[in-house]
């Protein structure tokens, strides 16, 4: 693996987005094991953003959807990661897919 700099075990440290994955063209782990695909991982200038469910959409498509946030913006450093809201607000918990989709196949 690769570190910024020397890792230390035990301390939170700042996510550098697994460039060991990238550098071979997969998602950062976050985004590729989200089992509910809410983590999206991409390029703002590219704008497209994709997640561990194959789906990939426009950046800003996402973003103007409105409430998303950037964690101390006001301190004038841009950060350039976004917090977004899902869009239906609700995501199912895996167990209630997984039991929704044998209902479904039982009728």
């Amino acid at each position: 693996m690769e570190y910024n700099y020397p890792h230390r075990k035990g301390t939170v440290e700042k996510c550098i987005f697994c460039p060991e994955h990238l550098r071979v063209g997969k998602l950062p782990a976050c985004a590729a094991t989200c089992k509910m695909g809410a983590i999206y991982f991409g390029d703002q200038f590219e704008d497209a953003v994709s997640n561990g469910k194959g789906e990939t959409i426009q950046f800003t498509k996402i973003a103007k959807r409105g409430a998303g946030i950037r964690l101390m913006e006001e301190l004038g450093t841009e950060p350039r990661v976004y917090y977004l809201p899902p869009s239906s607000r609700k995501y199912p918990a895996p167990d209630e897919k997984a039991q929704a989709e044998m209902a479904a196949m039982s009728h």
